[in-house]
């Protein structure tokens, strides 16, 4: 399932930390969902365990 927004091109996204960033919609789906896996130890673009 992908975010949507009414922002042309992209997201807001809240994260944990009160910080909001803007997420592209050009990022790679696989990049999307690893970022859902911050504990994973991974670069973003590094593949999902």
């Amino acid at each position: 399932m992908a975010a949507s927004s009414f922002h042309e091109g992209g997201a807001h996204f809240l994260l944990v930390d009160g910080s909001v960033h803007f997420i592209s919609d050009s990022k790679d789906f696989p990049t999307y969902q690893q970022s859902a896996h911050p504990q994973d130890g991974l670069p973003a673009g590094g593949a999902i365990q």
